[in-house]
């Protein structure tokens, strides 16, 4: 089947005319996906950007709010009283800070209020070896803490402290230090909603996931490893996604506003553009085999037909012939077809007569030498019997010649060897002679007188 000339030809204008198709098809979606990643690594972009400027705002709003206060009211100049109302409206009016503590210049509070508990002044504590003392303290900018969880509040908390510079000296007076609450970015990160079942979350330098809206993954302390460039990577839930993220830096922290999408709903689109393609190519294929199936039967029938006629002529059959149904090359090679097998059956009727004769002849002469065989045989026989008879004949003569030493005195003769035989002995040894003893006469009057 695969070596038919029916099969390679539909193999041939099947992938003449589906195989442009089809790379043009492939191309299309290729370059749709690349479009629609791009697309959707500019929009997870925006989203995160969006986001990250939120959140910036949200922390220097706060941070803003704690200078003002300072310049507003220049707390370094109240008493304690007025300094405690003071944060007591700021911790309660705005409930965005967890506490807020007011810390000397050597690092000791000196008072500290809180939305949850009360300190009493054995409650306070001193400062001067923590960061969010002495980052202020030295470098006059506001300090700000990296996330974490309060399991008491079951809340994100920010520290965030800011130098209070006394505006007479120039020097430090106090360390304003607060605990934001940074539940604000998970409702705000609720919020958010990307086509397709994206998500935006924050991750902090050491790779923990500080806000999400499912509150869970921060609690289980999950961690992300962001790739170096915005592109398809695994996600946060081990899936497949694409995802782009954008730098939040703010005093001393680092904070990666991510975005990510699946690569299924990213590609949601062509994945319906794919299937539209897919059926009109099988559309295609379809009608592209009905029309090259029906081209090639038109063209492989004269060519089958005159392959069953050689294999006939090939078995002995001359009367093959091919019907001649165009004038095309195909016509042509039939009508020289049918011409050769006509050449052929003549060709065979005149060496079936030419046989004929010839054996006919080859049987004359076959008879002739039948009959010489047999006369010969009939002399092959007779010569042989001859040779037989002359055979036997000389089996039977056996006769003595040349010179014979014999004794003049007992008639002994010697032999070759030089022994010496009885001369009966010797000649029946050397001739079909026989002997019988008898007498003589003479000597029978010799030897037996008294019988004569």
């Amino acid at each position: 089947m695969f070596k038919s000339l029916r099969f390679r030809l539909s193999v041939i204008f099947i992938g003449l005319a589906v195989g442009p198709l089809l790379l043009a098809a492939i191309f299309l979606t290729w370059q749709s996906a690349n479009y629609l990643e791009h697309q959707s690594r500019a929009m997870l972009h925006e989203v995160a950007v969006r986001v990250g400027n939120e959140i910036r705002s949200f922390i220097d709003d706060h941070v803003n709010q704690l200078l003002q206060m300072h310049k507003l009211h220049g707390i370094e100049l109240l008493e304690s009283n007025k300094q405690r109302s003071i944060l007591n409206n700021l911790l309660f009016d705005r409930q965005d800070f967890q506490d807020l503590a007011l810390l000397n210049a050597q690092g000791q509070e000196l008072m500290r209020l809180s939305r949850s508990a009360v300190y009493q002044k054995k409650d306070l504590q001193n400062r001067v070896s923590l960061e969010e003392y002495l980052f202020p303290a030295k470098n006059k900018v506001p300090y700000f803490g990296g996330v974490r969880f309060d399991a008491k509040i079951q809340e994100p908390l920010v520290t965030i402290s800011i130098p209070l510079i006394d505006l007479r000296t120039g020097e430090l007076a106090y360390v304003l230090a607060g605990n934001l609450r940074f539940k604000k970015i998970w409702d705000l990160l609720a919020k958010i909603e990307i086509p397709g079942e994206g998500t935006v979350y924050v991750v902090d330098q050491t790779k923990r996931v500080v806000a999400h809206r499912n509150p869970s993954l921060v609690l289980r302390g999950t961690t992300a490893n962001l790739p170096p460039a915005a592109g398809r990577t695994e996600g946060i839930h081990g899936t497949h996604v694409i995802i782009s993220w954008d730098l939040l830096k703010y005093g001393n922290q680092d904070l990666r506003i991510v975005a990510e999408q699946s690569i299924s709903q990213a590609f949601a689109l062509i994945t319906n553009h794919f299937r539209i393609a897919v059926i009109i190519v099988s559309l295609v294929i379809v009608m592209a085999v009905s029309l090259i199936m029906l081209a090639i039967r038109q063209l492989v029938r004269p060519v089958n037909s005159l392959a069953t006629a050689a294999q006939g002529i090939s078995n002995g059959n001359y009367s093959q012939h091919v019907n001649v149904t165009s004038q095309d090359e195909v016509g042509a090679l039939a009508s020289a077809f049918n011409k050769m097998s006509q050449d052929l059956a003549k060709y065979r009727d005149d060496m079936e007569g030419l046989v004929k004769i010839r054996t006919k002849e080859l049987a004359k002469v076959n008879r002739q030498l039948e009959r010489d065989l047999v006369e010969r045989s009939a002399l092959e026989t007779e010569r042989e019997e001859l040779i037989k008879e002359l055979k036997l004949s000389l089996e039977k003569v056996k006769t003595l010649s040349g010179f014979l030493p014999i004794c003049a005195s007992c008639k002994k003769i010697r032999d070759d060897k030089g022994y010496w035989n009885q001369i009966e002995s010797y000649i029946a040894k050397h001739s079909e002679a026989e002997f019988s003893h008898g007498v003589c006469p003479e000597c029978a009057e010799k030897l037996y007188p008294e019988l004569f």
